[in-house]
């Protein structure tokens, strides 16, 4: 087949939190020969997910027909994310034409349509690169100006920076109806508190003024605080546009108390998100009893209230006690071998807040004046009461290695309930690694969910099955993604009861509350 002129480059495709499919329409010969790139629009930070980690890549069958496939997201990218999928052949020539030899025409064919991807490849890039005009002679000037450029990058930022907080500044003067106005009154108590403060000086001399000397004198005795509030108001209209007050317009109609993040005594902010939960990543080295949670913010349980954790915290194994470095469990000894339920907590007199973990992952023993918390995570203990070592990515919990497997038998026709390494007490979605032993005999393997009706496993209806060991194959094996019920079981069935099956928990997906 011939290579059309085709740009060997898909997207950027603007992430929505919900689309996990991508596709692409050049011509690959491997799923390695593709590489994908995702930009965090707000930092300009680009990273490249991880094939088979992160995504997937489903080829079209006939590539010299319809050339490309689908690039598929194991965890949608967000709203904030763009994806890029541009060509990564490797630079070499692998195919070997025997001197004097038979050979396909099909193998000369791929060889030189491997010569033209190669090419449309580095043009991609070029396309991409800095370039002088074709009649230019002085390409040095351009490049002695780009230097220049490179040195000042710094200085440029910092304009960069200082425009963003002109426009943010900008922003909150209108969400406040005109700073101005209320300057202008802040101007004129200035000057009535100047002639109040003379007023008092003379007070003596006034005469009948008895109904309001003794207001005078108090404002006079005041006058420091005033001061300082007048000084502290611009800071306070920064504040203004982040929660129930962004309406002022005058000093006057003050009928909701400011939040907390506004510098005030109310709710820990504005309205907010049910479900929202950002940062705040559990960690651990393994075969310890620390537990390390990043800085972050979410809604509590109850859709009230957002709390936020302003720096990283490290809880141990032992009885809670409020700050970094201290114990964490709510209640009781920590035990071996037992899955725990981390909560974000908080405290609404003082707006405190720090994590602890507990038994329970819908009702933790809170401390006292504690009355807000969240669930964020869930760990495991080993033989020894530390924790087991897991890798967080957002909702994706993989553990680093377990070493043994949740299931290791025969296959039945008969539907058994199999308790996986996944947290219990919540449905989580399990990540697996499935081996079907159904040594030259072809059977059907499915995995499912113990909460929906059992249905036996076939080749060619629903719901047909995760993995099958073909007639006179050695074996099948696959990795699948299956919601557990609240006892971390799945349920599995086959098409025949003579064969091997092998389960391995590579890990689950924890919506922490999201969907609560």
């Amino acid at each position: 087949m011939t290579i059309p002129v085709s740009p060997r480059r898909a997207g950027p495709y603007a992430g929505t939190g919900s689309q996990i499919a991508f596709g692409f329409s050049f011509k690959v010969f491997d799923e390695t020969d593709l590489r994908v790139v995702e930009l965090d629009v707000p930092t300009s930070v680009e990273t490249e997910p991880t094939l088979n980690a992160d995504y997937t890549v489903a080829l079209n069958p006939d590539q010299e027909s319809t050339p490309g496939g689908t690039v598929n997201y194991l965890v949608a990218p967000a709203a904030t994310k763009k994806v890029t999928i541009v060509g990564d052949l490797s630079y070499e020539q692998p195919s070997d034409l025997p001197d004097g030899g038979a050979y396909r025409a099909q193998q000369v064919e791929n060889a030189l349509d491997r010569i033209v991807i190669l090419l449309q490849q580095i043009k991609e890039i070029t396309d991409r690169c800095a370039q002088v005009p074709v009649s230019s002679t002085d390409a040095e000037a351009l490049f002695e100006s780009i230097n220049i450029l490179a040195a000042n990058l710094a200085t440029l930022q910092t304009v960069v920076a200082n425009i963003s907080d002109l426009v943010t500044l900008a922003d909150e003067i209108a969400d406040v109806n005109t700073l101005a106005a209320i300057s202008a009154q802040i101007q004129t108590l200035a000057i009535i508190a100047a002639q109040i403060v003379t007023v008092a000086t003379i007070a003596d001399e006034v005469i009948e003024v008895d109904s309001i000397s003794a207001d005078v004198q108090t404002v006079a005795a005041n006058m420091a605080s005033i001061l300082a509030a007048v000084a502290d108001l611009p800071a306070l209209a920064a504040k203004a546009n982040s929660g129930a007050n962004n309406d002022i317009t005058s000093l006057s109609g003050l009928t909701t108390a400011l939040s907390t993040a506004q510098g005030g005594t109310g709710s820990a902010t504005g309205p907010v998100l049910r479900g929202h939960i950002s940062g705040l990543q559990m960690s651990t080295a393994g075969s310890s009893s620390t537990m390390s949670i990043s800085a972050g913010q979410a809604t509590d349980s109850t859709a009230v209230a957002l709390l936020t954790l302003a720096a990283s915290i490290a809880k141990t194994t032992g009885a809670w006690a409020a700050g970094t470095t201290n114990g964490g469990l709510d209640t009781g000894s920590i035990a071996n071998n037992t899955w725990y339920h981390f909560h974000l907590i908080r405290r609404p007199d003082t707006g405190v807040v720090d994590v602890l973990f507990s038994l329970s992952p819908t009702a933790p023993t809170l401390p006292t004046n504690y009355t807000q918390f969240r669930r964020i995570g869930s760990g495991r203990t080993n033989g020894s009461a530390q924790w087991v070592r897991f890798f967080q990515t957002g909702d994706q919990f993989l553990w680093d290695n377990l070493g043994a497997l949740d299931f290791s038998g025969t296959s039945s026709t008969v539907a058994a309930l199999v308790t996986l390494s996944v947290p219990t007490g919540l449905k989580v979605k399990a990540i697996l690694n499935v081996h079907d032993g159904n040594d030259a005999a072809g059977s059907i393997h499915y995995v499912s969910d113990p909460d929906t009706t059992d249905v036996a496993p076939s080749a060619s209806a629903w719901p047909l099955g995760v993995t099958g060991a073909p007639l006179n194959a050695t074996s099948a094996r696959g990795q699948i993604m299956v919601t557990t019920d609240t006892s971390a079981r799945v349920r599995q069935r086959n098409t025949r009861s003579d064969g091997g099956i092998r389960i391995a928990t590579l890990g689950w997906i924890d919506q922490r509350g999201r969907d609560a």
